[in-house]
């Protein structure tokens, strides 16, 4: 019954949050008795209060779920987001670069996608912090590691990136909105900057 419940509160919070916060009481008092619930329920809870902007309560939940899963890269990738979403931006640019680099060194086919989803979190940081150097080599590193443009003088770390572009297929099929591709706001922002 508990399990049932649960779920009823998590739906009815998760449709209108600002008016169910009973719901969301209820579900919490429900996880304390059954702690077999915060897998299926931590990290919902952490994104939804993400977007409504109460980044302590979301934090909290996060970080419990991240202690459970312990995925190195995406747990990594996910502490990041934490530090973007308080608005940390440098240092989640400096951790973003890091995991960039230990995603090229690891070079497995597996983290193709958040390789991919990263770059493309570096170059939005680098916007952020109008850094425009460093927003133009990354938008040039994503062209080239998806395939999109090649470079002679690559080395065989960025080369291998390239013959795995799956993660590129999914962040352009991601970041498409009708006729404009991630492609079209790329070659766009280049021109910006270069003006």
């Amino acid at each position: 019954m508990d399990y049932v419940e649960a779920h009823n509160a998590f739906v009815r919070w998760d449709q209108e949050p600002e008016k169910e916060e009973g719901s969301l009481v209820r579900l919490q008092e429900l996880m304390k008795k059954r702690p077999e619930l915060r897998p299926r329920y931590d990290h919902q809870i952490g994104q939804n209060l993400l977007m409504l902007t109460d980044i302590d309560k979301a934090s909290l939940y996060i970080t419990q779920a991240l202690e459970r899963t312990k995925r190195p890269y995406y747990s990594d990738y996910a502490k990041t987001s934490l530090k973007i979403s308080n608005g940390e931006y440098a240092e989640a640019l400096t951790e973003a670069r890091r995991l960039k680099e230990t995603l090229l060194t690891d070079g497995e086919e597996t983290h193709s996608v958040l390789f991919a989803f990263n770059l493309m979190r570096i170059a939005t940081l680098c916007q952020e912090l109008e850094d425009t150097a460093g927003e133009l080599t990354t938008w040039k590193e994503i062209k080239r590691y998806g395939g999109w443009e090649r470079e002679e003088d690559a080395s065989a770390d960025e080369a291998a990136a390239v013959t795995q572009p799956r993660g590129f297929k999914q962040l352009l099929h991601h970041f498409t909105l009708q006729e404009v591709t991630l492609a079209d706001y790329i070659r766009e922002r280049e021109e910006q900057i270069g003006k």
